[in-house]
């Protein structure tokens, strides 16, 4: 009778299965990660103990290294979720502090003058766009315990209202970094490249020349380069009428006059905000806002135009 040939190891499912689950796992990450380990675990348990009918250690141990590493990309990818989601919404608190100082700074103008600053420093002899802005009034009335706020102070005071924005020792100071005016989260936030611009604008009403509009029009904001409003002209409340808010486009120095500074809302322009819209693009979802009253806050970019248009406006219809 002739011998039964003998058989060579059979081989380990186990670690063929633990193999394909690693090979997932880069992509599936802790979905076949975390099988891939537990199986090539228990399939070398097994090959181990089956004294040499099974194998093979090699790709048992492929898999549990494959499934590791999809298990560690996992949690680095949440890792950064995480600071990123951190990093943004810190970003997002920073700016709201920022309009938040602003408003209070406005309340302290008022105090004293009764009104809002106009949206350019009077100056007869200079058309608006070469005027200095609403924001250089603002330093001697910010909070001296706030950061920044004895920087802004020696800014303005190297100011002279004669002259034009850009014009003589104004210039230098035009392109001075102003962090109080700038939002974290603008890409182009980089003192050292692009020093002196804002990301803060002032609504001027409803219509490209809004802030050309005389005091009491319908279509009139907070904000024009002539025009002076008081809290009492404002029909819907403080509460309830913007000030100002953030922008990404058409980005100016904080001491220039006209547009960079002041902005009216064209109804053709709508939706008006988001990446490359008229207003926002710094903040997932929405933009932040300054409200009349000196409080801000976040506004979803979900609402409408036809709210918004009117959010800026000093009269309301029905008010």
């Amino acid at each position: 009778m002739e011998p039964t040939p003998a058989t060579g190891p059979r081989l380990s499912t186990g670690a063929v299965v633990s193999l394909v689950l690693g090979v997932a796992s880069p992509v599936l990450l802790f979905l076949t990660g975390v099988p891939a380990l537990w199986v090539g675990l228990q399939s070398l348990r097994a090959i181990n103990a089956s004294d040499g009918r099974l194998s093979d250690r090699r790709l048992a141990a492929a898999g549990m290294v494959l499934g590791g590493l999809g298990c560690a990309a996992s949690v680095l990818g949440l890792l950064m979720i995480v600071f990123t989601t951190l990093h943004v919404r810190s970003q997002r608190l920073e700016c709201l502090n920022n309009l938040r100082q602003i408003g209070q700074a406005v309340l302290k103008y008022q105090d004293t003058y009764k009104a809002f600053p106009p949206g350019t420093v009077a100056n007869a002899a200079l058309p608006p766009d070469k005027r200095l802005s609403w924001l250089t009034t603002l330093p001697p009335y910010m909070e001296q315990k706030t950061p920044n706020a004895h920087a802004m102070q020696s800014l303005a005071d190297q100011l002279d209202p004669s002259l034009a924005w850009d014009a003589g020792g104004n210039a230098a100071v035009a392109h001075t970094t102003a962090p109080l005016f700038r939002c974290p989260a603008d890409p182009l936030h980089d003192p050292r490249t692009t020093p002196g611009l804002t990301d803060y604008v002032g609504f001027a009403g409803v219509g490209r020349d809004a802030a050309e509009l005389k005091r009491g029009d319908p279509m009139a904001g907070v904000f024009g380069y002539d025009r002076t409003v008081a809290p009492t002209d404002l029909t819907a409340g403080t509460t309830r009428t913007l000030l100002a808010s953030e922008t990404t486009r058409d980005n100016g120095p904080w001491t220039a006059g006209g547009r960079p500074t002041v902005r009216g809302i064209d109804p053709d322009d709508a939706p008006y905000i988001g990446p490359g819209r008229a207003f926002g693009g710094l903040h997932p979802g929405g933009l932040n806002v300054l409200w009349a009253d000196g409080s801000a806050g976040f506004m979803e970019d979900t609402i409408s135009p036809p709210l918004f248009e009117s959010l800026t406006r000093v009269r309301r219809d029905g008010d």
